[in-house]
């Protein structure tokens, strides 16, 4: 779908983990998983993969590209190979609800996948294949007349860990600093600890 000219989108999503995934290979053990995203069929992001599981958990985010249009965008699943990756299974995530939702606003999907031939998966314990994602919407609307496009920060399409429990996200305050209409930006910090604190 495209959008408002100028202004471009992106989604930062985290994996959290799989369950029920099945045996692919019946001579190398249990699953290898590895997640990808497709935009356009175009593979935009993936995850490091976990080794001999069939329920992975990974809490890894990714940061899609910046994108002023896209149609489709897919989440595959991948059993890794030595001499390749095996498809597990996809999930058509619908372009259009997602670029097209509310900006801000992380949600919780737990999805099934489908293989090649359109049928559900199920895991090695017969159980139907369930992921578990988390979908974040970023929009970058576009500049005012006289001003030149912003340079967005971060990199499309790299896993790293997810903020830790106990991160706090703190609106950004209009203090001295001026940005361009409609955007927003925050802050979010993570308390690691503290040391050599005094008896009170």
């Amino acid at each position: 779908m495209p959008w408002p000219a100028g202004e471009r989108r992106r989604v930062v999503a985290t994996v959290v983990s799989a369950r029920h995934l099945p045996k692919k290979d019946m001579m190398m053990g249990k699953c290898d998983p590895f997640v990808v995203f497709e935009v356009d069929g175009k593979e935009v992001g993936k995850t490091s993969t976990k080794t001999k599981t069939y329920d992975p958990d990974w809490g890894e985010r990714i940061e899609l590209p910046w994108l002023e249009a896209a149609e489709s965008l897919v989440v595959r699943v991948l059993d890794h190979d030595m001499t390749g990756s095996e498809d597990v299974g996809c999930k058509d995530l619908g372009a259009d609800g997602v670029f097209g939702g509310e900006a801000g606003k992380e949600s919780e999907l737990k999805v099934g996948l489908v293989d090649k031939k359109g049928k559900a998966v199920t895991g090695n314990d017969k159980k139907p294949t369930e992921l578990t994602i988390k979908l974040l919407l970023e929009v970058q609307p576009a500049p005012q007349e006289g001003q030149g496009q912003p340079v967005p920060s971060g990199g499309g399409g790299r896993a790293t860990a997810a903020p830790a429990k106990g991160a706090v996200a703190l609106d950004a305050l209009d203090d001295e600093v001026a940005w361009m209409a409609n955007e927003r930006r925050r802050i979010v910090v993570t308390v690691v600890s503290a040391s050599h604190l005094p008896k009170k």
